[in-house]
């Protein structure tokens, strides 16, 4: 199983009402949050140098236009490897931002 479907995985679990277990699963995805953002660097990496290597490859009578459509067609795969990347850095932060609201309340419930 490749990091982005375990990460993908994870994210398709529902949250545990159960405190520790919440703590847990925030902690793993925590872990994987870090190697993901290092994965979409490089994917920005690669997609920069896809745009450049296709950019310096076109034919000098092309449009503007006819050029940025070749230039976005030419770099679909590794646009999509990196937005795939970027929705999963922002699920992952919007679920530990969920977690530490929801064991907040949970903390305010029990001390009430």
């Amino acid at each position: 199983m490749t990091e982005i479907e375990e990460v993908q995985a994870l994210l398709s679990q529902r949250l545990s009402d159960n405190p520790t277990r919440m703590k847990d699963q925030v902690l793993e995805l925590e872990a994987h949050f870090a190697r993901l953002t290092t994965i979409l660097a490089e994917a920005n990496s690669a997609l920069d140098t896809a745009r450049y290597k296709e950019m310096i490859a076109q034919p000098k009578d092309m449009t503007v236009f006819q050029k940025e459509i070749a230039l976005d067609a030419s770099v679909v795969a590794e646009r999509e490897h990196r937005d795939i990347l970027e929705g999963l850095c922002k699920a992952i932060n919007q679920r530990v931002i969920l977690c530490q609201s929801l064991m907040k309340a949970q903390s305010q419930e029990r001390s009430s």
